[in-house]
């Protein structure tokens, strides 16, 4: 397996220790949010999910003007953020060769074993190679998913077998335009770092939300922040609704 698709054994050691540094406050966190739904003290602003895409083909200018992809330690961030404001579920949205993607295994292992996060895995592409099948077992079973179009179900069930959750991606919308409350559960993050209200408007301007450098996402999502609704005659981009979180977390619990 090559070096940049696993990772080291530096790296695995860091991932374990930050999984007992987090414990605690882990726990004390989920026990307080578990609380908050008890007396029904939810904070309106807690998302669900977050949807992340992270293949180069999204490149665009951040918020400075320069056209950049973000490192490993921005995403770790951004995970972190997310986690704090009640994220559970993690939807990484890669169109080409994983492999091409070089934080996208040290992200994915770290929400799971920092945070507990399920992970999904959505694809465009009609196979896997063994090298990028492997990675994918060295990470949590249970916490791990992969999200293929339609085409692709026959040639990746073979992974069903080994361990890896397979599941179709494909969100079949009679109305690609009509309104959607969907994003009042997430926050969409491309690879420049621009938050979105979600994937499937991700780089249309008029539904980009600031950058992940301005400030938290607990404040960004705050009160006074910009309204993520999607309406009635919106065009999605060319992924459309496909592994949408909402729709693939109902998938995941059937």
């Amino acid at each position: 397996m090559s070096k940049e698709m696993s990772p080291g054994s530096e790296d695995k050691v860091a991932v374990i220790e930050a999984r007992e540094l987090f414990h605690l406050p882990q726990l004390v966190s989920q026990r307080l949010r578990d609380s908050a739904r008890a007396h029904g003290a939810e904070d309106h602003h807690v998302v669900k999910y977050l949807w992340l895409r992270l293949d180069e083909q999204c490149r665009a200018a951040t918020i400075d003007g320069e056209c950049r992809s973000m490192d490993a330690e921005e995403w770790l961030n951004v995970v972190d953020e997310a986690a704090s404001v009640g994220v559970e579920c993690m939807v990484v949205y890669v169109g080409g060769v994983l492999s091409a993607c070089p934080h996208l295994w040290t992200v994915s292992q770290w929400a799971q074993d920092v945070h507990g996060m399920t992970v999904g895995f959505h694809t465009s592409r009609k196979n896997l190679t063994e090298e990028e099948a492997g990675v994918l077992l060295q990470l949590d079973p249970a916490l791990t998913w992969l999200f293929v179009e339609p085409e692709a179900l026959a040639n990746l069930s073979r992974l069903q077998e080994q361990g890896i959750n397979v599941c179709c991606a494909e969100v079949d919308r009679k109305d690609a335009t009509a309104a959607c409350e969907g994003p009042k559960n997430l926050v969409c993050v491309g690879p420049n770092g621009l938050l979105y209200s979600c994937g499937s408007v991700l780089g249309v301007e008029g539904f980009r939300l600031g950058h992940v450098a301005e400030k938290p996402l607990g404040e960004l999502l705050g009160d006074g922040g910009p309204d993520r609704a999607i309406a009635d005659g919106t065009v999605r981009n060319e992924l459309g609704c496909n592994g949408c979180p909402n729709e693939m977390a109902v998938r995941m619990a059937r």
